[in-house]
Parts: C-alpha cells; sequence; structure tokens
C-alpha cells in the first residue's frame, strides 16, 4: 500500500534535521524502522528540508490572547511534585506546576500545584511569563508560537528528545540535560524570546503535498 507519513518523527528523518553530535544507534533505527512509509513529510520547529514544514499549532492556542501576568509556568511530569516544589521554591517569581499526581490545587510559598486540566492549562499558557517543561515537540513549539520564554529539559534516554533540545538550542533557546537550578535562576532574569513565524500551513499541505502524489 502506499502509506503517506506525516509526523514529527518522520522530520527525524532527513539527514538535515539537527542532531547530537554522539547519535544514538538504537534511537536512529527505531526512528528509521518503526513505522516505514514510502512518502513521509514531517513537522519541526524549522524547514530543514522542503519535506519538512513548520509546526502545525493547535486552534486552541491560536485563538489565545497573550500577555504577561509575571508568573511561571511547568510540567516536568519526569520529576515528582516533592522536588519541583523544593527546587522552585529556591527561585524568586511564582511558579503554577501542573503535576500528573496532585488529586486538588494547593499552594506552597510561591509555588502552586494543580492537577492536570485542560481549560487551567491553556489559561496559564496564555498569561505565563515563561514555560519549563521537556524537550518534546508540542509544547515547546506553542511556546514559541506565543513568544513566551522557554526553557527545556529533555527527558533522560529519548532520543527524540535529545534530538529536539539540539534543535531549540540553534534557534537560541535555553536549555540543561539535567534540573540546573543556576540555569533556570539565569533565564528567569533574562529578557530572551524567540521570535518564530508559525503561520497555518495546513491547506498549503493538503493541496500542495498529498493531493499530488499518486
Amino acid at each position: 500500500k502506499n502509506i503517506i507519513g506525516f509526523s514529527h518523527q518522520a522530520s527525524m528523518l532527513f539527514p538535515e534535521t539537527p542532531k547530537p553530535e554522539n547519535k544514538n544507534f538504537l534511537g536512529e533505527m527505531v526512528l528509521k524502522h518503526y513505522a516505514p512509509v514510502k512518502n513521509k513529510f514531517g513537522f519541526h520547529f524549522e524547514e530543514y528540508n522542503p519535506s519538512i514544514f513548520k509546526p502545525v499549532i493547535r486552534s486552541s492556542i491560536r485563538n489565545l490572547n497573550p500577555e504577561n501576568k509575571g508568573f511561571y509556568m511547568t510540567y516536568l511530569p519526569s520529576y515528582s511534585d516533592e522536588f519541583l516544589i523544593e527546587k522552585l521554591s529556591e527561585t524568586n517569581v511564582d511558579w503554577k506546576i501542573f503535576s500528573k499526581t496532585a488529586k486538588e490545587i494547593h499552594e506552597n510559598g510561591n509555588v502552586k500545584i494543580y492537577p492536570i486540566d485542560q481549560k487551567k492549562y491553556l489559561k496559564a499558557f496564555e498569561k505565563c511569563e515563561g514555560i519549563l517543561c521537556n524537550a518534546g515537540f508540542e509544547t515547546p513549539a506553542e511556546a514559541l508560537f506565543l513568544q513566551k520564554k522557554l526553557f527545556v529539559i529533555p527527558i533522560k534516554n529519548q532520543y527524540e528528545q535529545e534530538c529536539n533540545c539540539v534543535a531549540l538550542e540553534k534557534l537560541g533557546v535555553d536549555s540543561s540535560r539535567e534540573f540546573n537550578l543556576q540555569k533556570i535562576r539565569a533565564w528567569i532574569d533574562s529578557e530572551k524570546r524567540i521570535e518564530v513565524d508559525y503561520i497555518d500551513e495546513s491547506e498549503e499541505i493538503i493541496y500542495q503535498e498529498i493531493l499530488k502524489l499518486d
């Protein structure tokens, strides 16, 4: 069958896509063979190849009216709530932590913990000054689209996240391979925001790429 693949993972199969200096052989094999397709098109932070497009930003993000209320937010499920509270309490800004384990909202000094709630998450996304998250694809792309300050920490032993982190670093995004409080404090004190132009290319992709394939 003629299978067409559209995904962020597909963008990793192009040689122009940023990768770590020391490539992970197993990670490369998984990306190449997990879901093989005849025609592949990728989505990434930049158009590294003619068959790679800018991120598709969901309408719930595009319809937000971003502003800066001075607080920061984070979703880092690879760290416990207790660890994040302890570390972020040592900063001089307010935080909203979205937690996969919390059952109710509670506060601890300058840190407020929220259970996963899409409406509250989007509201925080809209009003925050900066976002601390893992080096996935969707959340960093949405943060860049809204011109929020962004700091990423790739999840260990996830090769795709390491590749994303390298690409984001090339854009100028702050990052750390560990939870580095000193770097996070420096990021909070900075005013650096990365400008991107993530226009909606959905119709162009459909009509100019998909429909012209045999």
